[in-house]
């Protein structure tokens, strides 16, 4: 049975991002998005090292609907 907070429509997207340049920008001119500095983030876009450096303590907490914008062994995609 779902929950009444998870049927209702979420008006507001939470993003989180590390790098200040224009993926900060875009988002923060997307409608319905906020910043957070905080852990509530629906959507974080982190650079590599963060990925390579906190993944792994974080993933088994973030609820499934979040997203990242990198896997974890990103780079092992392009290894020949």
């Amino acid at each position: 049975t779902m929950s009444r907070q998870s049927s209702q429509k979420k008006t507001e997207f939470r993003f989180k991002t590390l790098l200040s340049n224009t993926i900060h920008e875009v988002c923060c001119k997307r409608p319905n998005w906020k910043e957070t500095d905080k852990e509530d983030w629906d959507f974080i876009w982190a650079d590599k090292d963060w990925i390579r450096m906190h993944y792994d303590e974080v993933r088994h907490s973030l609820p499934p609907h979040v997203k990242v914008n990198h896997f974890r062994n990103h780079y092992e995609l392009t290894h020949k």
